[in-house]
């Protein structure tokens, strides 16, 4: 609202004035998203709700800005794609050092003083004109970046499976089930190893609900002889 008046003028107007996170979704386009994809975008369009809840409630900001939802939208994906966790769980906005990029390998690491300044230090030598780079989140669990940050890191190893169910069962949870943990990986083809005790408990359950219930002891008990022996014994059907 203070335009170039303000200190932050600059940095605020190099910002991006395009958003592709789930706070920037429609619900076609959670629909053509894997069901996890589409669960956590989801959770970003609701935080966008709170967030123009909790801003109406802002003495200082006019109504005029409040009710610019386009506005609002674009001071949500800012604050929400840029801030930085604090050791002490709160969040803050560094400018300058939200622009490093994201990379599995990182070249930089962010550090606070007890007065809550931010630095950056380089972990090798990094050659002129090379990106520096910091970890956005798990590199195998891409769903979490495209929801917050609205893209899909190329360079991760793994990929989110298509396998979400609803109000899983706790026996399904003690399997392994966590939709972030269903992975595939791209790199070598193979498979999480919660993928496979999840489906194949799921199917000894259509099956026979005596060996569903063994093979979920044998994974209980850390069997793992006996596990292979039923991932063995089902893999073909």
């Amino acid at each position: 609202e203070l335009g170039e008046e303000s200190q932050w003028y600059y940095w605020l107007n190099s910002l991006p004035r395009f958003f592709s996170n789930g706070a920037s979704m429609t619900d076609f386009c959670f629909g053509c998203l894997p069901p996890y994809a589409a669960e956590v975008s989801q959770v970003e369009n609701r935080r966008l709700k709170l967030f123009v809840r909790a801003l109406s409630e802002v003495p200082f900001i006019s109504s005029g800005s409040k009710q610019n939802e386009r506005l609002t939208r674009w001071a949500f994906a800012v604050v929400h794609t840029r801030y930085f966790a604090m050791p002490d769980g709160d969040c803050c906005l560094a400018p300058m050092a939200d622009f490093f990029n994201h990379g599995s390998e990182t070249d930089v690491y962010i550090m606070y003083d007890e007065e809550g300044n931010c630095y950056a230090y380089s972990t090798r030598d990094i050659p002129a004109g090379h990106p520096l780079r910091i970890c956005y989140g798990d590199p195998t669990n891409p769903s979490n970046l495209l929801a917050r940050y609205g893209f899909l890191d190329e360079s991760a190893p793994a990929t989110f499976c298509k396998i979400s169910i609803n109000n899983p069962s706790p026996e399904l949870v003690n399997m392994g089930y966590d939709p972030s943990r269903m992975l595939f990986y791209k790199d070598t083809g193979d498979v999480s190893q919660e993928v496979w005790d999840v489906l194949l408990y799921q199917e000894l359950g259509k099956v026979s609900p005596e060996e569903q219930q063994a093979f979920y002891e044998a994974h209980m008990a850390g069997n793992g002889a006996l596990k292979q022996q039923y991932h063995e014994q089902y893999f073909l059907q």
